[in-house]
């Protein structure tokens, strides 16, 4: 399959022999090895050829990601993220937040005084762990 219209056209202008066409665009490289007997002269024709192949691509992607970049700032719609409500809303979650940390210090205030209690009741006993389970049969 032949590509890279922009050599062809470069090579058909100077005369290039086709044999050597086809070998050029099925291995590009060859332009560059010393086995490729092409003189100076037609060897930059050849590359500026080439090289005008890639300017051509190069402009083409180019205008193309310029133009995406305008189509997707021309569709891309504003979306409004504050809501009418916000203000209110935020309060309303203070307010939950604040009952929940209090009911938590309350919660902490609570264990705490019932482990003071328990250590001193301890304490008062002279050391001994009082036992809370209830007397049964086993247990005289």
């Amino acid at each position: 399959m032949r590509r890279n219209n922009a050599l062809i056209s470069r090579a058909h202008s100077i005369g290039f022999p086709e044999d050597q066409l086809q070998q050029l665009t099925d291995n590009p490289t060859l332009i560059s090895k010393t086995t490729f007997n092409v003189t100076a002269e037609v060897r930059r024709e050849l590359l500026e050829g080439y090289i005008h192949g890639f300017h051509i691509m190069f402009t083409l992607n180019a205008s193309l990601a310029a133009f995406a970049v305008v189509v997707a700032i021309i569709m891309i719609k504003h979306k409004e993220l504050t809501r009418a409500d916000d203000a209110q809303l935020k309060a309303e979650a203070r307010k939950r937040a604040d009952f929940e940390m209090k009911a938590a210090r309350t919660k902490e205030a609570s264990e705490d005084s019932r482990k003071l209690a328990t250590a001193r009741n301890d304490s008062a006993n002279g050391g001994e762990t009082v036992s809370r389970r209830p007397a049964t049969m086993s247990s005289f």
